[in-house]
Formats: structure tokens, sequence, C-alpha cells
């Protein structure tokens, strides 16, 4: 699946990740204005239908953690279910994608801890890595409130 998702990725990328904070700051309650936020999502395809990888996410959270995902294709969409997991709590993120021009949108299912109550959604970007299609990069640019 990877490889047909590779042959049809028309544009290559490289996206540079710069270090975290060492002492990340979580969002304390969900806001009532939305406030941008942008996460990076860094994963490996371990099966036909499951990727493991880590996040960073800025902007209205600053954090990092895990990442565990599980997709599935549909015609020429992606559509996945992200975990992303912190010190501060669990993001479940709900995504489609087009694998003509890599891009989607995003939204919050649900979230616990810190984040519990978190609403969300946004645009993506995805970039497959061309020389191992099974490493990719979810670019997720969007508001929380």
């Amino acid at each position: 699946m990877f490889t047909l998702c590779a042959a049809m990725l028309t544009v290559s990328a490289l996206v540079v990740v710069g270090p975290r904070p060492a002492a990340a700051v979580a969002l304390s309650a969900p806001t009532a204005e939305p406030d941008p936020i942008f996460i990076d999502i860094h994963d490996f395809a371990i099966s036909d239908d499951t990727a493991v990888g880590t996040f960073d996410a800025s902007g209205a959270i600053e954090s990092s953690g895990l990442e565990s995902q599980v997709f599935r294709v549909s015609g020429l969409s992606l559509h996945c279910v992200h975990t992303l997991t912190a010190a501060e709590g669990s993001i479940v993120i709900r995504s489609q994608c087009n694998l003509v021009t890599n891009v989607g949108q995003w939204r919050i299912e649900s979230s616990t801890g810190a984040y519990a109550g978190l609403k969300g959604n946004g645009s993506l970007l995805m970039v497959f890595n061309p020389d191992d299609p099974a490493e990719a990069h979810e670019l997720l640019d969007g508001w929380v409130y």
C-alpha cells in the first residue's frame, strides 16, 4: 500500500523538526476562543493498517510524546485515527487525506487528562519519505478551543 502512496507522491519535501523544550507546558483548560496549533506527527507503518511514532505540538499546546495510528485506504483517500499520548494526557484525532494531493483535514475526537474537553480541527499535509514509503510526517495546522 505504501509503495502505491510513494508512487502517487508528486512532491517530496524535507521536514526539519527542531528540539523541543525540556519542560513542555500543557494547555490547562479548554479555551473559549480558538487558539492556533501545529502538530508534527512522525510515524512508520508497521503493518497494513497500523503506524507508530512520535508527535511534537506547538502553539496552544506545547508538548511532545508518542503517537499510534490505525488507518485504512478507501479509493484515493486515507482515513486515520491518531492517538497522541503525552504526560499531560491524550488526544484522539480523526483525519482524512487525499492520496493524490496528500492534503486533507483533521478534527479532535476525544481527549483526557489536562486536555479533557479539548476540541479542534484544521488542515493537514502528508509528506512521505521517497526513500522509505513506510515513513511519513503528517503536518497538522489548525485551531483548538
